[in-house]
């Protein structure tokens, strides 16, 4: 069995990544660590800048992930600070600044792969959708966005419907590339 070592200070990350990679029978160890986050860098550019620091800094392969929420009304935002805008905006506040606008949206997923010393490998993830009028469903500190994204081709957010996230979402979907990839070498 494959082992891989994910960077990450959220458990649940590792739950997930997990259940997508046991497809590709490849196991998850978690490495409680956070990786560096250039502030105006894209998601793909953190993820790959990521693993490659912390696969050099700690000598194992190993995988770092970044996702973030794109709203259709604005360009490329919040992105890499979806987090920043949900704890300093909240619902209430996200809900004022689509107002009037166009609610699509998109999650998307960076996973970076590196082994020490090489340059790292990316696998990206999108889920698309809209953003709900109001939050609905159970709240979840590590994934505040799950009570407002409803996945394209449903009437429920993925805080009620987390059989479909499992399945569909960005994240996973870019945890299953990487998973082909690793199957492959």
């Amino acid at each position: 069995m494959k082992i891989v070592y994910f960077a990450t200070s959220n458990p649940a990350k590792v739950i997930e990544a997990q259940k997508a990679l046991n497809l590709f029978g490849i196991k998850v160890k978690h490495l409680k660590m956070t990786k560096p986050e250039e502030q105006h860098a894209t998601l793909e550019q953190i993820a790959k800048d990521g693993a490659e620091f912390l696969a050099k800094k700690t000598g194992k392969t190993l995988i770092v992930e970044d996702t973030g929420i794109f709203f259709g009304a604005y360009k490329d935002f919040p992105g890499t600070n979806s987090k920043l805008l949900f704890f300093q905006l909240g619902y209430q506040g996200i809900f004022r600044l689509l107002k009037g606008k166009k609610r699509t949206a998109y999650f998307k997923t960076a996973i970076g792969y590196a082994r020490p010393w090489k340059k790292a490998k990316v696998f990206i993830g999108i889920s698309k959708g809209s953003v709900a009028k109001k939050p609905i469903g159970p709240y979840d500190k590590n994934v505040p966005y799950d009570k407002i994204f409803m996945p394209a081709g449903y009437k429920k957010t993925y805080a009620l419907l987390p059989e479909v996230k499992e399945k569909t979402s960005h994240r996973t979907a870019a945890f299953k590339k990487l998973g082909r990839f690793l199957s492959k070498t």
